[in-house]
């Protein structure tokens, strides 16, 4: 059941935001915050409460606000950071994320839908009629989800934190209809828990399988606590956000992005001269699968390396780029990749 007091009733994300802002400045009442982003006292109940609901805000006596140390975090970031942040404060909302989750789970659906849903969790038919569409507008401003001619709504891909290191724990929950491992990933800094999705298939591709995928998607999951993986896809995320390109990851992809109208999807292996090999072998298997499952013919595929192939090993960057239209890359330095001389362009047009 959804306790309806954290659904959020502010429409604005971005005024939200104000009244954080707003907290920090001075502003302690509802009344100052209403005045401060120009709306009416009730509204600044709205605002100040929805404040509290994303962990920015706290009452620190009657009719008294304060910023938490989340809000003060936030406040701290530069802008692109912030977005971020808050797309994960956003889904922390058990509201909020109930909604995200019934879309994951319901590709296409419609507001109407949801608002059953909701009803369904005990939530009074005239809550979830009114506040369905504040949470799927928090949700589309944030890119987390899209919107289709017919009104109908797809999960976008999950933003993942730029310059922070994430540690993965699995969790030992039950697995889903495609046995997969679920997983949470932890920030060290910024984040407390971000959940990945357990689909974004739009709904036309069956998932059943022979079973090899599955072993493929399991062995994918073990590697993400690596901690050398975690590493490759937090300085990849970083180099991205250098040229003011948004990482994204989901559940199966390590990461993704958009690059004008190209699209890029990664696969970081950790790897050493035993299993360099075995793991770039995974990786061009992982690659062409999840291209063609996420319906992304035309983007751009990188094999990231945690070391270069040597020793024997360097026959496979023809293989790769020349055989199998796959770029190559590898780890230079704490901040830096680099590749062969035949992804010089595509990694210097990608990163620099």
């Amino acid at each position: 059941m959804l306790d309806s007091s954290v659904i959020p009733q502010a429409n604005s994300l971005e005024d939200v935001i104000r009244s954080v802002e707003a907290v920090s400045r001075g502003a302690r009442t509802y009344q100052d915050i209403a005045g401060a982003i120009g709306k009416g006292e009730r509204q600044g109940r709205y605002y100040r409460l929805a404040g509290e609901q994303l962990g920015m805000l706290r009452l620190a006596g009657t009719n008294h606000s304060e910023l938490t140390e989340s809000g003060s975090e936030f406040l701290s970031l530069p802008e692109e950071a912030r977005r971020l942040y808050l797309a994960n404060a956003v889904l922390r909302n058990d509201a909020i994320n109930e909604v995200y989750e019934y879309i994951v789970s319901h590709p296409h659906c419609v507001t109407e839908e949801i608002a059953s849903h909701l009803i369904s969790l005990d939530v009074k038919s005239s809550i979830a009629s009114r506040r369905t569409s504040t949470m799927i507008r928090w949700l589309l401003e944030l890119e987390l989800i899209n919107i289709d001619a017919n009104n109908r709504y797809t999960v976008n891909f999950r933003p993942v934190y730029n310059g922070y290191a994430m540690e993965v724990q699995d969790t030992n929950g039950e697995p889903d209809n495609n046995q997969e491992t679920q997983e949470t990933y932890r920030s060290n800094s910024l984040v407390s828990e971000i959940r990945e999705l357990n689909d974004i298939w739009d709904g036309s591709l069956s998932t059943e399988g022979d079973g090899q995928i599955t072993f493929q998607v399991d062995a994918a999951a073990r590697e993400r606590a690596s901690v050398n993986h975690q590493q490759l896809v937090t300085k990849m995320a970083r180099a991205l956000t250098r040229k003011n390109i948004l990482p994204r990851s989901n559940r199966h992809i390590d990461l993704y992005a958009e690059d004008s109208d190209q699209e890029h999807i990664f696969e970081m292996k950790s790897c050493n001269s035993t299993n360099m090999l075995s793991q770039i072998r995974r990786g061009i298997a992982q690659l062409y699968e999840y291209r063609y499952r996420h319906n992304k013919p035309n983007a751009t595929l990188w094999l990231v390396l945690e070391a270069e192939p040597l020793d024997g090993n360097e026959w496979v960057i023809h293989y790769l780029v020349e055989d199998r239209g796959i770029n190559i890359c590898w780890s230079l330095d704490e901040i830096n990749f680099d590749c062969p001389p035949q992804c010089r362009n595509a990694l210097n047009d990608l990163l620099f």
